[in-house]
């Protein structure tokens, strides 16, 4: 991820992790939002559209 972010060409493109277990290494990993599972498609949709 850290490579990701720190290229020019990529690191304005917004990560959103989705797993099923919420660990602390998902959560500092640098990715801009993270969704646990099960999730509910109204959650996913407003973090997904608070990126465009």
């Amino acid at each position: 991820m850290q490579a990701y972010k720190n290229d020019p060409s990529t690191s304005h493109v917004p990560v959103v992790l989705m797993s099923a277990h919420e660990n602390e290494w998902q959560k500092d990993s640098g990715a801009d939002s993270f969704i646990a599972k099960p999730f509910n498609i109204g959650d996913f949709k407003s973090v997904v559209e608070s990126y465009l």
